[in-house]
């Protein structure tokens, strides 16, 4: 394989709808480059024959222009090994190795011309046979007819000059005999050269008769002696009249007969004559303009092409996501969210840092005195505080006390019995007041030590306290938390985004290998699971709800083009305290401009396609826009936009 060179540089020209084939050409044999764009409308007279790109690729034959169509014609894309010449509806489309493929093409038409051409040369050289070689024609013999005869051949009297002829004469000119002057009827007589008429005495002249004419043939015959072209082919096949005797009757009705005036044709019956028929020709002018003009008209419509530019519509819409619902309600703009949970164990050790008192605690006996008429139940477990050293005593059993007999004899319970509430040995006392719970004043209940309270003692030792516990929580918590965020980022998809300030931190299980408050230097959590919540929702439900509002506001003819626009904004996005969040959706898409035919053709109906084409062109949403009128051969008065839609159509090209 032959190595492929590559060129870069090209040249675009554009071709109207209407334009003539001779200027296609002429643009063509001028580009500044050897390749070619050639840019056509679909419908422009250019592709509608494959005459004219057959045209195209014969005037390419000549140079070493090479040319690639740009349409989307199907004529010519289909029919391109038949006219020589690639076509393709995109620019990009055409690489380095396509002008290739067109230079073979265009190179291939050029041989196969070559080659016809010299077939015909020869074939033509062998048609040209030596004159040598083709068959004589067959000597045709004269015979003379008796004079006496004559009388049976009608002869009819020319016309006569009305001047003297003058002598006949041999003049010699570029280097042939000619014969000037003279009577063509006696030429015979006079053909001699002038050497033998300078050298032969005067004859003095005979009456003709014609019974000498053939005696003066045969002198005639024998004296002159001229090199005569071989004619014989112009000789027609049937034998001539006899000359001699057509000679003399002819000089017979001359002697006697007056000379005749050449008859005049009269304008006037010529013009009589050819008036019908140029009648005849006006007519079917006229007909023939009036069914070009009733064409044209009938079968006049406009096609527009337009090429429209990319717009960027946006949205800015808020909604909201619900648990509530399970489905996209796209009216009312909620989308599902759902909650996603992940949790992880761990276990720790740590020293335990709580005290304790192991002691004793105290216990003794207390009287207790009712004051009130009412009577009164004390529950186990109330407390009894000394007046004097603020130490609380608990009641180890359930007492009622009955109310008081009279306003001077109280009903009074003793030997109550009593634990410390803590261990010490101060709560060792004895003979010391106290007061009941809520009675604060002695006047309605009033209690007594009388006898020591007593076992009281003081130990401490280190035990797990709660606080050690949540200190150790606490530092488990810190560490597993990013932990969780980053297992739940990894288990959600691509297409769920978490709701902010969605996320539930909670303990699931708590272990611990020595209960609080035992005795202990170190202790462990064995097991603590720890759980991670949020609520999350699917992005294709926010893009589906985008999506939809773009197509209330700009039109169902955008859904097309949304189909693989994935691309949105979440703004804003909180939880509020029902549950529900809300975001702003923000989404941009570009589409293609929406054009409208009626539009189009209010705007530009009984325009020029040159003035339609200039004025749809103003506008921001259309790039190109190609005007063509058909049928191709309508009169210019007649190649504007029509102004009935039937007759009006518009292609839009994305």
């Amino acid at each position: 394989m032959s190595e492929r060179t590559r060129e870069t540089a090209s040249t675009k020209i554009f071709v109207d709808a209407d334009e003539d084939i001779v200027f296609i050409i002429e643009k063509i044999l001028h580009a500044d480059s050897d390749r070619v764009l050639l840019v056509v409308p679909k419908h422009a007279s250019l592709t509608s024959s494959i005459v004219n790109l057959k045209l195209i690729s014969r005037e390419l034959t000549d140079t070493s222009k090479v040319v690639i169509l740009i349409t989307s014609s199907e004529l010519a894309q289909n029919k391109s090994e038949e006219t020589h010449l690639l076509a393709f509806e995109k620019v990009d489309s055409v690489n380095d190795y396509i002008w290739e493929d067109a230079q073979v093409l265009i190179t291939t038409l050029t041989e196969s011309r070559k080659e016809l051409k010299e077939k015909l040369i020869a074939a033509r050289k062998e048609s040209n046979t030596p004159l040598e070689n083709l068959e004589p024609r067959p000597e045709f013999k004269y015979t003379h007819s008796d004079p006496e005869d004559a009388g049976n051949f009608e002869i009819t009297t020319p016309t006569l000059p009305t001047q003297k002829i003058t002598p006949t004469r041999l003049v010699e000119k570029g280097g042939f005999s000619i014969f000037a002057g003279g009577d063509i009827t006696m030429i015979e007589e006079d053909i001699k050269p002038p050497e033998e008429k300078k050298s032969s005495p005067e004859v003095p002249e005979k009456p003709i008769n014609p019974v000498d004419t053939n005696e003066d043939k045969t002198e005639s015959e024998e004296d002159i002696n001229i090199p005569v072209k071989d004619i014989r082919h112009h000789i027609p096949l049937d034998p001539p009249k006899p000359k001699e005797h057509f000679v003399a009757q002819r000089r017979q009705h001359n002697n006697s007969k007056p000379k005749q005036k050449s008859q005049k044709v009269s304008p006037r019956s010529t013009r009589r004559n050819t008036s019908p028929l140029i009648k005849k020709y006006a007519t079917w002018i006229i007909i023939g303009i009036l069914l070009y003009i009733g064409l044209s008209y009938v079968l006049r419509k406009a096609s527009v092409e337009i090429t429209t530019q990319d717009q960027s519509i946006s949205i800015s819409e808020q909604a909201e996501a619900s648990r509530d619902v399970s489905s996209i309600q796209l009216e009312d703009k909620v989308a599902p969210m759902h909650e996603v949970s992940i949790s992880e164990s761990v276990s720790e050790s740590a020293l335990a840092t709580g005290e304790a008192n192991a002691g004793e605690k105290a216990t003794g006996l207390v009287d207790i005195t009712n004051k009130t008429n009412d009577q009164i139940t004390l529950e186990a477990g109330t407390p009894i505080t000394t007046l004097s050293d603020n130490l609380v005593f608990t009641l180890a059993e359930q007492v009622v006390l009955q109310p008081k007999y009279s306003d001077i004899s109280f009903f009074t319970l003793e030997n109550v019995p009593i634990v410390a509430s803590d261990y010490g040995d101060e709560y060792n006392v004895s003979g010391v007041d106290v007061k009941i719970a809520e009675y604060k004043t002695s006047s309605e209940v009033s209690g007594r030590i009388y006898k020591k309270v007593q076992g009281g003692t003081s130990d401490l030792i280190t035990v797990v306290s709660q606080e050690d516990v949540d200190t150790l929580k606490t530092k488990l918590i810190e560490s597993i938390e990013p932990s969780l965020t980053e297992k739940i980022a990894n288990e959600l998809s691509d297409d769920e985004i978490i709701i902010p300030g969605s996320e539930v931190y909670e303990e699931v299980v708590l272990e611990t290998s020595i209960p609080v408050g035992e005795e202990a230097k170190e202790f462990d959590i064995t097991n603590f699971e720890y759980q991670m919540k949020v609520l999350v929702v699917a992005k294709d439900d926010i893009n589906q709800i985008a999506n939809h509002i773009i197509t209330q506001q700009y039109g169902e003819e955008t859904s097309e083009f949304l189909l693989d626009s994935t691309e949105i904004e979440i703004d804003n996005l909180q939880l509020q305290e029902d549950g529900k969040a809300i975001f702003t959706i923000k989404k941009s898409v570009s589409v293609p401009a929406i054009i409208d035919t009626e539009e189009v053709f209010s705007k530009i109906q009984g325009l020029s396609p040159a003035e339609a084409k200039s004025k749809l062109e103003d506008q921001e949403e259309i790039e190109i826009a190609e005007v063509s009128i058909s049928p191709f051969f309508s009169p210019p008065f007649f190649r504007v936009i029509p102004t009935s839609p039937d007759r009006f159509e518009v292609i839009v090209v994305e």
